[in-house]
C-alpha cells in the first residue's frame, strides 16, 4: 500500500484537492451515470422478460402446430402445403371409423332405454332392482347427449 503523502506525482488532481464546484460537478455527473446505469438495467430486465414472453408464445404456436398437423385434413407432411384432398384411402378409412362410431353409440343407447312402467334406465337398474333405480336419462345416455 502505497503513502498518499509518497513522492509519487500523478498529473490528475485528487477529488479533495479540486474546488468544491467541480466537486458538485463530478458528483452530479456521478448520480446521471448512475441513473442512466440503473435505466439501462430496467430496459434490460424488461427485454430479457418480453424476450421469454415471445419464446413462450411461439413455443406454444409451434406445439399447436403441429398438433394440427397431425391432425388436419389436407395437411401434406411431405410438402408441407395444406390444400391437399385425403387419399381415396383415408377417406374410406374416415367413413368406415365414423360408421364404426355411430353403430356403437347406437347399440348403447338401446341397452340403456327406458323401462315403461317404472321411468328409469332399464340397463343401469337391473343390477338391485326394486333396490336400486336409475332415473332415465342415465349418465350414460346423459354423457352421449352431451348434457352431463
Amino acid at each position: 500500500m502505497t503513502d498518499p503523502s509518497s513522492s509519487h506525482q500523478c498529473s490528475r488532481p485528487r477529488f479533495i484537492d479540486l474546488a468544491t464546484a467541480e466537486q458538485a460537478q463530478l458528483h452530479a455527473e456521478l448520480w446521471h451515470l448512475r441513473l442512466a446505469q440503473e435505466g439501462a438495467d430496467l430496459a434490460l430486465q424488461a427485454a430479457v422478460r418480453k424476450t421469454e414472453e415471445q419464446r413462450q408464445r411461439a413455443e406454444k404456436a409451434e406445439a399447436e402446430l403441429a398438433a394440427l398437423k397431425t391432425i388436419a385434413t389436407g395437411y401434406c407432411p411431405e410438402c408441407g402445403r395444406g390444400d391437399c384432398s385425403p387419399t381415396a384411402q383415408q377417406w374410406l378409412d374416415q367413413r368406415d371409423r365414423a360408421n364404426e362410431a355411430e353403430a356403437a353409440i347406437a347399440r348403447v343407447r338401446a341397452v340403456h332405454v327406458r323401462n315403461g312402467y317404472t321411468g328409469d334406465c332399464e340397463h343401469c337398474s337391473a343390477g338391485d332392482y326394486p333396490n336400486y333405480a336409475v332415473p332415465n336419462p342415465c349418465p350414460t345416455i346423459r354423457a352421449l347427449n352431451g348434457t352431463t
